[in-house]
């Protein structure tokens, strides 16, 4: 199974399947928000990782995302095929922050776990979206950043789980 999550600190938080986090992500697209919440989840999270400098604000960015999402419905967002699937289940009354909840908490659980890791072995790690199954994750840890930093279209987490090359590193 290609299970899809957050990784940063010392910590992994399974999220789903690609396809659920790709709606994730869709959704924050569609709602059209402004800076820092395009940059910093919308590109920095989705597509590479987050750097120590920007955990402050990409917090704040996904307490901006939580807002919305906690006073959005379903039926307001178009459709990905998994916002339709949930959708033609009735679901369309439903509220994003009760399908995505998960992503906020996990959010939170990893990048505070990246953070302790820095002020107890002042070293980072990074918050990011990879694989999280065994063994795949081992592999999205050891993916170098500057690998991840010439991801400009699909992120290495989604390339993988389609089918398309994941650029290589050593």
């Amino acid at each position: 199974m290609n299970t899809i999550g957050y990784l940063g600190g010392s910590l992994l938080v399974k999220l789903g399947s690609a396809e659920y986090v790709q709606s994730f992500f869709e959704c924050v697209e569609e709602l059209d928000f402004d800076e820092p919440v395009r940059s910093k989840i919308g590109d920095r999270l989705y597509r590479k990782y987050l750097k120590l400098d920007d955990l402050e604000c990409a917090c704040e960015a996904m307490g901006l995302v939580k807002n919305v999402f906690e006073r959005t419905k379903l039926s307001e967002v178009l459709n990905s095929s998994y916002v339709s699937e949930l959708k033609a289940e009735g679901r369309g009354d439903e509220i994003l922050y009760s399908i995505y909840a998960d992503f906020f908490s996990g959010f939170e659980n990893v990048v505070e776990s990246s953070r302790y890791f820095y002020e107890d072995w002042g070293q980072y790690k990074r918050v990011f979206i990879g694989r999280v199954d065994v063994p795949h994750y081992d592999m999205y840890k050891r993916i170098p950043d500057s690998v991840l930093e010439q991801v400009s279209d699909k992120p290495v987490w989604l390339r993988a789980v389609v089918g398309d090359d994941v650029p290589e590193f050593n």
